[in-house]
């Protein structure tokens, strides 16, 4: 298997590790869930399903919204659904973290936690393996409006949270700010690496097995 493949898979895993880092930091900044989970907590009120059901079947439904929508399907798009939760587990199983008992604290907890993703959302996605459900919404936003990914992911997030909210979901500030400025911290990233979705042509997960089957 060729060296260029095995760092691509690295990248790709690297970039899901921060990712469920950086939500860690969400998780206990104390402010309020990250946008999405605010959608999820929402439906899971009317609906009695639990959260993290809810998680999965909005992730479903929003694969299929993106691959309607152009996006492929790609072992990216696996692993961003299986390991970030895995991570975030594993990282509030540690018992190291805890929710800081200041203000300035928790602010500081946020802007990691948005400044992780930021970086984590470069590595994920670089590899060309493919984009998570939700990112692969921003993704394809951002070719059909000719807009920087970083600032579609904001757009979401912000109407997610509108949403979400409506629904009877729990929220803080920190969610707020998060689903303005999430997409910002994302967007200054790419523009750090020079990076654009636009310009990356990702390998789906049928092309993925053969050049493994070949390797």
């Amino acid at each position: 298997m060729d060296r260029n493949f095995l760092k691509r898979i690295v990248w790709l895993v690297f970039g899901c590790y921060l990712y469920g880092l950086g939500l860690t930091f969400y998780v206990y900044n104390g402010l309020g869930m990250d946008p999405w989970n605010v959608f999820h907590d929402g439906i899971s009120l009317h609906t009695g399903m639990g959260i993290g059901v809810v998680n999965v079947i909005v992730s479903i439904i929003v694969i299929f919204a993106a691959v309607a929508m152009g996006e492929p399907f790609g072992i990216g798009t696996i692993f961003n659904s299986t390991l970030i939760g895995s991570f975030l587990q594993i990282n509030i199983n540690m018992g190291i973290f805890s929710v800081p008992e200041t203000l300035i604290m928790k602010i500081v907890f946020l802007l990691l936690g948005m400044i992780i993703i930021g970086f984590a959302t470069y590595y994920y996605i670089s590899p060309a393996f493919g984009s998570g459900p939700r990112d692969s919404l921003s993704v394809a936003l951002s070719k059909r409006l000719n807009i920087k990914m970083g600032y579609t992911k904001s757009i979401v997030d912000m109407i997610t949270v509108v949403v979400g909210i409506m629904l009877g979901g729990r929220f803080g500030i920190g969610t707020i700010i998060s689903s303005v400025m999430g997409g910002v911290f994302v967007q200054m990233v790419f523009n750090m690496f020079s990076f654009d979705v636009k310009n990356l042509k990702h390998e789906n997960i049928i092309d993925t097995m053969k050049r493994i089957k070949r390797a």
